[in-house]
């Protein structure tokens, strides 16, 4: 309480000057409400960044063309995507990357379409996105068609877990490379294949079975 006449509580005087406020009212919260999001954030348009910091430079493009030209320009340039095996890297293997890049916001990553011959999927898709994917193809074509789809629906199912899932994407998961992964194998057996592009390079495309030659 608030101490007044001089330093002494006045309180046992008959004085209601030592007396706390009432509370505030709280509004009252249903169950079933849901948080409204802010009207003016849905139409915001992300900008791009640079922040460089003692250690790195991280950068955030939004086209492919910004991405491309980051690399041309910084070689050693490291691709980030839900950085569940980057941010491992730095922390625990001292891995001294000075230049990073977030693909998350490079919409060119994200496209996914079905044709007749399969799905094309960008590699910024999170695992979780390309499994919903999946789901919804299996459900929406004939079985013969899908079997590959199953297969791969099957593996993510138990890829670890569902928060690395939401963050960790397609491209991440093979540019990885590692020998333990639940896809890449699944890839090669398909007989998928990857699309690549660098600045003034132009589209290629390299069967999943000569991607890999070797470990990471």
């Amino acid at each position: 309480s608030e101490l007044c006449n001089g330093g002494q509580c006045c309180s046992g005087k008959g004085s209601k000057c030592c007396q706390a406020p009432p509370p505030a009212a709280a509004a009252v919260v249903k169950p079933s409400s849901e948080p409204i999001f802010p009207r003016e954030l849905k139409g915001r348009v992300p900008a791009a960044l640079k922040l460089e910091g003692p250690l790195c430079t991280w950068y955030r493009p939004t086209t492919l063309g910004q991405l491309l030209g980051l690399k041309a320009e910084y070689p050693d340039l490291k691709l980030v995507g839900g950085n569940s095996e980057v941010g491992i890297e730095m922390k625990f293997k001292d891995a001294g990357y000075k230049h990073l890049a977030a693909v998350t916001h490079v919409p060119e990553l994200a496209e996914v379409s079905v044709t007749d011959a399969g799905l094309q999927v960008g590699a910024g898709i999170t695992l979780s996105k390309l499994l919903d994917l999946l789901h919804s193809q299996i459900e929406s074509q004939l079985p013969h068609r899908t079997r590959g789809f199953a297969a791969a629906a099957e593996q993510l199912r138990w890829f670890a877990g569902r928060q690395i899932r939401n963050v960790g994407t397609l491209g991440g998961n093979i540019a990885t490379a590692s020998p333990i992964s639940d896809l890449n194998p699944l890839w090669m057996a398909f007989g998928a294949v990857f699309t690549v592009v660098g600045q003034g390079t132009g589209l290629r495309e390299v069967p999943a079975s000569k991607f890999f030659l070797g470990y990471r």
